[in-house]
């Protein structure tokens, strides 16, 4: 599900500029819930690619650039933080969001190993989601133009 080209070349976003790309990829297996993020966030004005596996997540990750990509946790055949490694590896920078039921010491080391920007707790208000989204292209935009 994109609003747009969801297998758009990386090489045509150049940079990781939120407030001119705001590409965001979810990663759930949920459809209801991945649905519902995607709604919220096109409505906010993001550009949605949704991923209902981490393979395809994977895929998605390396033939095209995101600004922000949250993931569920616990996936199947895969993790979000199967996910997330993948994702340091080709876009080291990228802010990770991920979601889980649960939060436990393992997922408190990976969001440290793995430099996760936050862990949200389901349930979640979408609201927040879609401001979390925000704050983080918003710090992410300011880092941008410190470098230049």
């Amino acid at each position: 599900m994109n609003s747009k080209n969801p297998n758009r070349p990386a090489s045509e976003s150049s940079g990781r500029n939120c407030s001119a790309i705001r590409r965001v990829l979810i990663v759930e297996d949920e459809a209801l819930i991945g649905w519902a993020l995607a709604q919220a966030l096109t409505r906010a004005g993001f550009e949605v690619v949704l991923a209902e596996s981490g393979e395809r997540a994977i895929e998605f990750v390396r033939s095209s650039s995101f600004d922000i990509v949250i993931t569920d946790v616990k996936l199947p055949h895969s993790t979000g933080i199967d996910v997330a490694a993948t994702l340091r590896l080709v876009a080291p920078s990228t802010p990770i969001v991920l979601l889980s039921a649960e939060s436990d010491e393992f997922l408190r080391q990976q969001f440290e190993r793995y430099s996760i920007a936050n862990i949200v707790e389901k349930p979640f208000d979408l609201a927040k989601i879609v401001s979390l989204v925000g704050a983080l292209c918003k710090h992410d935009d300011a880092h941008v133009h410190e470098d230049e």
